[in-house]
């Protein structure tokens, strides 16, 4: 989360030859992302799949990594399984936001508009100042192609505690940074940074 990928590697490298785990797999794999080392980001998700293939978000993680990787069909495979899996998390519990912001994630990654809006509406009323979910908006308009709602949500998120190393190294925001908004954006919050410890907030990561 600070952007120490290099640290983290060898970390989690190292946690796995202890013990091979599904949740040090997928962290690793997000190291892997963050570096934009997609196809090493595929096969440590893979590998965490093995151990662990109930968990949705290491499905949608693996789709993004296979889509930034520019296998298309096997990133909208991922996608419709991280999908499937989050509808049965919606039968348990329809009201869970986290599920809802991610399950529209997944529809705008398929290009499914008005099912991601119907999502992302449900959970932006259930949590309207929850960070994921904002986030999650920020996401799914950036997939649109609305750039000025996408920093718009991304502003917001950043206002209730996102992690700003977060956003400023995310793969998934490399189309914005041409935008002055944007640049704007990572300038304004990056100097507060450096004023000020940011709040915690515990990422979503499978």
């Amino acid at each position: 989360m600070e952007g120490r990928y290099a640290e983290a590697i060898e970390t989690l490298q190292r946690s796995i030859t202890v013990r091979p785990t599904d949740r040090a797999y997928s962290n690793l794999a997000t190291a892997f992302f963050d570096l934009r080392r997609f196809g090493e980001a595929a096969r440590a998700y893979n590998e965490a799949l093995q151990i662990d293939s109930a968990k949705y978000v290491v499905w949608g993680n693996l789709g993004d990594a296979y889509q930034y990787s520019g296998d298309r069909d096997r990133a909208s495979v991922a996608y419709q399984k991280a999908i499937a899996l989050a509808k049965r998390r919606l039968e348990v519990n329809p009201r869970d936001a986290t599920v809802l912001g991610n399950l529209a994630l997944y529809y705008s990654d398929l290009g499914q508009v008005k099912l991601a809006h119907e999502n992302l509406g449900r959970a932006l009323r259930l949590v309207p100042n929850d960070a994921g979910v904002l986030l999650d908006a920020a996401l799914v308009y950036n997939n649109f192609g609305d750039v000025g709602q996408a920093i718009h949500w991304l502003e917001k998120a950043l206002q209730q505690g996102f992690l700003f190393d977060t956003v400023r190294n995310a793969p998934v925001f490399d189309s914005l940074r041409g935008d002055p908004r944007f640049k704007s954006l990572l300038d304004r919050y990056g100097s507060r940074r450096e004023e000020s410890s940011p709040r915690p907030f515990e990422p979503r990561q499978g």
